[in-house]
C-alpha cells in the first residue's frame, strides 16, 4: 500500500471513530443540532476520502460499496436543505460499523505503512 493510499485510510478511521464517539448514546444524541451537523461534516470527508482513494487507483475492497459513500457525500453537500434526518442516522448506525469492519484489514496496513 503507497503512504498516500495509507493516509486516506487512516483518515476515514479517523472520522469512523469521531461519527462513533458523537452518537455514542445513540438516537437520542443524534438529535441534537449540534451532532447533526458534525456528523453530517464528517460524511462528507468520508466521501471525499473515498474519491481521492479512487484517484490514487486503489482497488475497492469488494465489500464497500463507495459509490454509495460518495453519494452519500454529495447529497449532503448539494442537498443540504433537504437533509432526510433518518436516511442519515441509518447511515450512521448500520452502514458505518460494517463499513468499519470491511475496512480494518485496510486500517491495519495504513498503520503499518504509516508507522503509528
Amino acid at each position: 500500500m503507497k503512504r498516500a493510499v495509507a493516509k486516506e485510510y487512516l483518515h476515514l478511521d479517523q472520522r469512523l471513530k469521531q461519527i462513533a464517539l458523537y452518537t455514542e448514546r445513540g438516537v437520542e444524541s443524534y438529535a441534537e443540532p449540534l451532532v447533526q451537523d458534525a456528523c453530517d461534516a464528517l460524511l462528507m470527508r468520508i466521501g471525499e476520502a473515498a474519491n481521492r482513494l479512487s484517484r490514487l487507483d486503489e482497488p475497492d475492497p469488494a465489500s464497500v460499496p463507495w459509490h454509495r459513500v460518495v453519494s452519500m457525500r454529495n447529497w449532503l453537500i448539494h442537498g443540504y436543505d433537504v437533509i432526510d434526518r433518518e436516511l442519515v442516522w441509518q447511515t450512521i448506525s448500520v452502514a458505518l460499523p460494517t463499513l468499519n469492519k470491511d475496512l480494518a484489514e485496510r486500517i491495519s496496513v495504513a498503520h503499518r505503512v504509516v508507522g503509528t
